[in-house]
Formats: C-alpha cells, sequence, structure tokens
C-alpha cells in the first residue's frame, strides 16, 4: 500500500460519478409529479423534464470523455476502445428512448440500458489492461532477446581531441 492514488482512479472515479449522476437525473424524470406535492427539490421537478433530460445527456458526454481519457492515460488496447465506443452509442440509444413528453420507456433506458454499460465496461477494461499487459510483457521479451535495441542510442567515446577548433585558437 502506497498510501496516494495514481491519476487513473480519479479519472474513474470522475467517469463514475457523472454516469451515475446521468441515469439519476434520467430515473428522477418520472417522480415530478410526487417530487413537487411533496416539496422535494429535484432537478426534474424545479426546473423541469427536458432541461434534467438535457443535464443528464451533459452528464453522459461527460462520461464518455472521461472512458476516453482513462484509456489514454492507462494506455488500454483497442479492445478497451471499442468498449467505450460500443458505450458510447448506448448511451445515444439511451437517451433515445426517453423525451420529455414520453418517458414510457424509462425502465428499459434505466436498467437494461444501463445494465449492458456496467458490464460491457467492465470487460473493454479487463480485455485493454490484457491487452496492454501483453503489450509490455512482448517489449520486455523483445528487450531481453535484443538488448542493444532496448537502450536508446549512445555517442561513442573517442580518444581523439575534438576536431572543431574553438575560436581564435590556432592549429
Amino acid at each position: 500500500m502506497r498510501g496516494s492514488f495514481d491519476p487513473p482512479v480519479f479519472v474513474l472515479w470522475f467517469a463514475l460519478t457523472v454516469w451515475i449522476a446521468g441515469f439519476d437525473l434520467v430515473y428522477a424524470c418520472q417522480d415530478v409529479a410526487f417530487d413537487r406535492a411533496a416539496g422535494l427539490h429535484s432537478i426534474p421537478a424545479r426546473f423541469g423534464i427536458k432541461p434534467a433530460l438535457d443535464l443528464a445527456k451533459l452528464c453522459h458526454l461527460l462520461t464518455v470523455a472521461a472512458f476516453a481519457l482513462l484509456g489514454w492515460v492507462m494506455g488500454l488496447g483497442i479492445l478497451y476502445w471499442v468498449g467505450v465506443l460500443v458505450v458510447a452509442a448506448l448511451l445515444v440509444y439511451e437517451h433515445s428512448l426517453v423525451s420529455p413528453v414520453d418517458l414510457s420507456r424509462l425502465d428499459v433506458a434505466f436498467f437494461n440500458v444501463n445494465g449492458y454499460i456496467a458490464v460491457i465496461l467492465l470487460a473493454a477494461v479487463l480485455a485493454g489492461r490484457y491487452v496492454y499487459e501483453d503489450r509490455m510483457l512482448s517489449r520486455a521479451r523483445h528487450a531481453r532477446a535484443h538488448p542493444a535495441s532496448a537502450t536508446a542510442p549512445t555517442r561513442r567515446a573517442s580518444s581523439a581531441p575534438c576536431s572543431r577548433a574553438s575560436p581564435g585558437a590556432t592549429t
């Protein structure tokens, strides 16, 4: 245990926070009438369903951006990026299922789509990490097999004095 967090931890925390906030905003839209009657100050009750759904879209856009940043920071492989694209498409699909005038498919958007997103993202992270680890192991094997190519080229030491004369020097 090191007692510190690496940047990917914070990126993942942010991604999950805005993802949860986004789908919670979508889900809260069904309770507007109750929230207003009970004096609750939810975002959909206070600002309306359309602004709540727009804010959920922004949250999910930030989610995808954070997942992309996570993949870049961690150097995750192509399988991760495919997973992020699928997650982005599912979030677009989730938002297509609900509208300010029709929340009838909210349960599908909330429960089903988010369940798929969670499983796909887990698989993408594991696959991306596996490809990353495999790439690192391949590089290590290559470095052991070809030690000369593993280091940066170095300047050869020469016993001869510098061939360039300094200004004003006589030869």
